[in-house]
């Protein structure tokens, strides 16, 4: 994974510590799925050329991952043995909040709604699908919207993959509405927590 000059210290070493195995899984995950989400397009590969973009995807993983730590560290308050909070910069606190134990129940973890919104958000940003009309090709209406829209399409059913859902299971106004705010609307954590946070509920 590339580095972050821009991170400090603290989060970089947390990171690196207690997520990097993740990241890896993460990484190869999202990659795997890339690939088959092109293929699963219906296009005419003679009429492209077609990538997915490792470095990109370094970058979603890495990014999702700063946000989760941040959260985290924001928004969860460990209490030692003696009921007292932990201080921040203690080891404890760290261990407590970012490690991984051997009771899952003990784990702090963000519920799907978050881990989806985080990942789309990046996802959104750095568009790791590259497909190229090769030049003098004709295409329908339809291949041209599959391949424009092969970005958000996969950024819709991987996320909704994370939250144990499928696209042609949900309302059709509901996935209407999704693709709406990805194209249209500002990408940041909250509106796209409330969006996937409304969708867990349903």
């Amino acid at each position: 994974m590339p580095d972050h000059p821009e991170v400090s210290r603290r989060i970089s070493y947390i990171y690196k510590t207690y997520y990097g195995d993740a990241s890896s899984k993460k990484f190869s995950h999202m990659y795997q799925e890339c690939q088959l989400a092109v293929g699963t397009l219906g296009l005419d590969m003679g009429k492209y050329v077609y990538w997915v973009d490792k470095h990109r995807i370094g970058e979603i993983i890495s990014s999702y991952y700063y946000d989760v730590i941040k959260y985290k560290e924001y928004h969860f308050n460990p209490k030692s043995t003696n009921n007292k909070e932990l201080v921040p910069t203690s080891l404890e606190f760290l261990e407590s909040i970012h490690e991984a134990h051997q009771d899952p129940k003990l784990d702090r973890l963000i519920n799907s709604a978050k881990v989806a919104a985080f990942t789309a958000k990046w996802l959104l940003r750095y568009l790791p699908i590259f497909i190229i009309p090769k030049p003098r090709s004709i295409f329908s209406p339809e291949e041209k919207q599959k391949f424009l829209s092969a970005n958000i399409n996969f950024t819709l059913d991987h996320c909704l993959g994370l939250m144990k859902r499928e696209a042609y299971l949900l309302p059709r106004e509901t996935v209407t509405d999704l693709l709406y705010h990805f194209k249209c609307r500002t990408i940041d954590d909250r509106s796209l927590i409330l969006a996937f946070s409304i969708l867990a509920r349903s």
